[in-house]
């Protein structure tokens, strides 16, 4: 019998997200989360009955390869420049 790898807690549940806090250099996580299912804190080890298996969703616009690409270009530039 294959033995699932995921299990039912908080943790690889869909509903759950980290709470993340502004800074001045950014975001810096805050060890919270919170379940967007029933609106509340949550411990990470919790459980309940609407456990949904957490799925990766990626963004992949055109605008956003067009920055990476842009990013790349400039990396190159100037680490040519610093190992000159």
């Amino acid at each position: 019998m294959v033995k699932n790898k995921y299990n039912k807690f908080c943790n690889s549940c869909n509903w759950c997200k980290k709470l993340y806090e502004k800074t001045h250099y950014g975001f810096m996580n805050v060890d919270l989360n919170y379940c967007i299912k029933h609106e509340k804190m949550i411990e990470l080890k919790d459980t309940c009955y609407s456990w949904k298996m957490r799925k990766l969703e990626y963004e992949i616009t055109i605008e956003r390869i067009d920055n990476i690409e842009n990013d790349v270009i400039w990396l190159i530039k100037h680490l040519k420049q610093i190992f000159k």
